[in-house]
């Protein structure tokens, strides 16, 4: 009777088994879906340095269970994270790019769905490329021209040279836009790496010091929308004895934004002869372009009067002070004695003698200081130039109604502006002059340095006792190719291609 029993008890607890079975719910099996990373080529997904793309996922076939996201990724520089929301049937991936992509990677991202409760996973994978924006400035110069949003790496040598300083420490000088310089620094002391903001142009002037905070070296970036070397301007000079001579000149004034009259956009920099950096040019209001720190706070450049025998170390060392000779147009920056200095210092500071790119030429890689026979278009009769007056000027306008002119090659225009320039005052703005928009300034004036030293004042008492170096001779009446200023002058340059 008893093993009836037992075996009618285990055919029950069988058929009881089978129907809890058979009655169980099925899981479907745990979907992930992920929007499109790719691009519609099917390349993958692209992220730029200091990019956080966030890319949404949708978790299916849930039934009620809780599920956990993760995410992970084969570069520790591009960290992943995954957040489900409260529903946990969807969420967001997000991938974080570093401030700065030194070089082109590919990375690997895993995104994992755990229903722990069933012991079910679901994962799906795709690649990321991060592509570096860096430009390697591979040929050195004291000015470094470059498109807004640039981020750039050039070496810390001295100008057009292979001379080194050690970079301990670098810093902004100063910038006429706020916000211009997004990022400065150097990695090996031996490099400096510019990051430009996005939707900005202007310029700005970036320093090397050493441990004690002196300056070693600065340059120039130039931040420009425009290429300046995209319609450069041809002349060829024959003398009446001697070889032609072909300039090229870029189609605007170094530092400007612009090539077309009508803005103050088309003023560039201004420059002491001789030295490498620039200095704010003007607005059309005749006031000196506002310049600004790395705090966005206005700054100035300083005036002083020169006080060293040799003072080209000195203003090296100080590249926003303008110097002021000891007299009123004696010696200019370079010396406050021309007898003790010597002159093969001098003469050749911007390649006047050697005709060569100097290690002080303010120019961008591949252009130079024009010397004095490419401006002999100015007094060609077989080029066409124009004088450009404002606009709403009367029929017969005044000298300051000029803007500047335009000089025609083979059917096209190359504008050339009143930049005007700044005499040995107190300030930059307190001598600057002869510009147009400067108020009750009736002799607008568009003189452009050129490379070479004027020979007839040598600085001996029989020739005047200063130094002078040559410019154009542009004003409201004529145009001429040569004047001299003393060096001490702030003038514009128009660079000429090497």
């Amino acid at each position: 009777m008893k093993n009836s029993v037992v075996r009618m008890l285990s055919g029950t607890m069988l058929l009881a088994a089978i129907m809890l079975v058979s009655c169980a719910k099925e899981l479907p099996g745990l979907k992930l879906d992920v929007e499109n990373p790719s691009a519609e080529n099917g390349a993958n997904l692209e992220i730029s340095q200091g990019d956080t793309p966030k890319i949404p996922f949708t978790v299916g076939a849930l039934e009620g269970y809780a599920v956990t996201a993760t995410a992970t990724s084969d570069n520790e520089l591009y960290p992943v994270s995954a957040v489900l929301d409260a529903s946990g049937a969807a969420g967001i991936l997000s991938i974080e790019a570093p401030e700065f992509i030194f070089e082109d990677a590919t990375v690997k991202v895993d995104l994992t769905i755990t229903d722990a409760a069933n012991s079910r996973t679901v994962a799906k994978s795709f690649e990321v490329s991060a592509k570096s924006i860096l430009k390697d400035q591979t040929v050195a110069s004291n000015c470094h021209l470059v498109t807004p949003g640039s981020f750039i790496k050039f070496a810390a040598v001295k100008g057009n040279s292979t001379e080194k300083v050690s970079a301990e420490k670098v810093e902004l000088l100063w910038q006429d836009a706020v916000g211009l310089v997004d990022s400065l620094f150097t990695l090996t002391k031996n490099e400096i790496y510019v990051s430009l903001a996005k939707e900005l142009q202007g310029n700005a002037v970036v320093a090397a010091k050493n441990a004690e905070g002196t300056i070693l070296w600065s340059w120039h970036i130039w931040v420009s929308k425009e290429d300046p070397t995209a319609n450069l301007m041809p002349y060829t000079y024959t003398p009446a004895e001697g070889e032609s001579q072909s300039f090229q000149f870029m189609d605007r004034n170094l530092g400007a934004m612009s090539s077309e009259l009508g803005t103050a956009a088309v003023n560039g920099c201004f420059y002491q002869w001789g030295r490498k950096d620039p200095f704010p040019g003007p607005n059309y209001d005749g006031t000196i372009k506002a310049i600004y720190n790395n705090n966005g706070e206005a700054t100035e450049i300083a005036t002083e009067t020169v006080a060293a025998e040799n003072n080209i170390e000195t203003a090296i060392q100080n590249p926003m002070t303008r110097y002021n000779g000891v007299s009123a147009g004696n010696y200019g920056w370079v010396t406050k004695d021309v007898a003790t200095i010597s002159k093969d210092l001098v003469l050749d500071l911007w390649g006047g003698v050697s005709k060569k790119k100097s290690m002080y030429d303010p120019c961008p890689a591949g252009y130079r200081m024009p010397q004095l026979a490419a401006w002999q278009f100015l007094s060609d009769a077989n080029v066409t130039k124009t004088r450009i007056f404002r606009d709403g000027a009367p029929e017969t306008p005044a000298n300051s109604d000029q803007m500047g002119y335009k000089v025609t090659f083979d059917g096209k225009d190359f504008y050339f502006p009143h930049q005007g320039e700044s005499n040995q005052k107190t300030s930059l703005e307190a001598g600057y002059t002869n510009g147009y928009g400067k108020p009750s300034n009736n002799w607008p004036c568009g003189k452009l340095w050129s490379s070479q030293f004027d020979g007839n004042f040598d600085g001996t008492a029989a020739k005047k006792s200063y130094f002078r170096a040559y410019t154009n001779n542009v004003t409201p009446t004529g145009f001429s190719y040569y004047a001299n200023f003393n060096l001490g002058y702030v003038v514009g340059v128009r660079c000429i291609k090497e």
